[in-house]
């Protein structure tokens, strides 16, 4: 038999919920999502629930509370963990989301250089000198325009004038 510690991934659960639900019915919630987790043969960790104002409203709610589960479950179990969130009652939203772990850290995209010289890059001051020179040619362009938006204006004041 399989170690399930090692197959199973740290996930974490946000659950948007009416304003309107009491303590009681907030914690019935959240004792049946937990019960739900270890159906799956998952194991919960953290919980922590907050009221926020929301961005748009959602159901004509204004507020919800944020109810954060923490869990360790086996991946095949999510969708069934999915599936049951989804029927349930008062769950606004959802979402669920994969905790990262120590193990797969985040700053590391690039490989580390292997030569002792540190690398020199002379894009960045060439892109700079690029930049200056456009914005000393632009002041040109609106002189130029606006001579012409003058010629234009005289030309048109000249056709009305002459059709009143």
């Amino acid at each position: 038999m399989k170690d399930k510690s090692k197959t199973q991934k740290e996930y974490e659960i946000t659950l948007l919920l009416p304003p309107v639900l009491k303590d009681k019915e907030i914690s019935e919630i959240t004792q049946k999502t937990k019960e739900w987790i270890k159906e799956l043969e998952g194991t919960p960790l953290s919980e922590e629930i907050t009221k926020r104002q929301l961005a748009y409203p959602i159901n004509k709610y204004q507020q919800g509370f944020y109810l954060s589960l923490g869990f360790l479950l086996e991946p095949k179990n999510l969708p069934q963990l999915e599936e049951k969130l989804r029927l349930a009652e008062n769950i606004l939203r959802f979402l669920i989301v994969q905790r990262l772990t120590k193990k797969q850290p985040v700053s590391q995209t690039t490989k580390p250089s292997t030569s002792s010289k540190p690398k020199e890059t002379k894009t960045a001051p060439q892109k700079s000198e690029e930049i200056k020179e456009e914005k000393t040619q632009t002041p040109k362009k609106p002189i130029q325009e606006k001579a012409q938006i003058e010629e234009l204006d005289k030309k048109l004041e000249e056709i009305l004038g002459e059709e009143i």
